[in-house]
């Protein structure tokens, strides 16, 4: 009587190739993260951008003084300020000690076409909820990511573009 020799088991090209192909998908997800999360860190200062206009916004009206952001493109900052009156002001004091700044890789510019990146800007609202319709864009290097402001003068809508 003969015994059937019966090994079970991988052969080494068998187990070479499941290591490329599982390397390639890798590959292929690892990109795919990175650019997941890139896109967060935009949308994140984007969003951080929008707040602080909404809260200039909601102070301007609830204190009956004019608030503003001031941003300073070239160190890609901002930082809500608060005027010392309803009209006209001349001092405007930091409502924050700080200025805000962009996590490292996001730039910003002001607008026309988002290349402007030596323009400091201010978007100023006013205690009737108004302000002056001016966006900033968040960028990647030269690349425009998001635009940032208020849409309208007499209604102070922020929105993100």
């Amino acid at each position: 009587m003969k015994l059937k020799n019966n090994n079970q088991g991988f052969t080494l090209i068998e187990l070479i190739i499941v290591i490329a192909i599982a390397s390639i998908i890798m590959a292929i997800a690892v990109q795919s993260y990175i650019s997941i999360i890139k896109g967060a860190k935009f949308r994140e200062a984007s969003r951080g951008i929008a707040s602080v206009l909404r809260d200039a916004r909601s102070r301007a009206v609830n204190h009956n003084l004019e608030y503003r952001v001031s941003f300073n493109v070239a160190n890609s900052r901002y930082q809500l300020q608060q005027g010392n009156s309803n009209s006209g002001s001349t001092t405007w004091t930091p409502v924050y000690s700080d200025w805000m700044k962009f996590q490292s890789g996001v730039t910003m510019a002001a607008p026309s076409t988002c290349d402007d990146f030596a323009t400091d800007r201010t978007i100023q609202f006013n205690p009737n909820g108004s302000a002056n319709s001016l966006y900033v864009c968040v960028m990647d290097g030269a690349t425009e990511k998001y635009q940032v402001g208020v849409s309208s003068i007499t209604t102070g809508r922020v929105l993100i573009q």
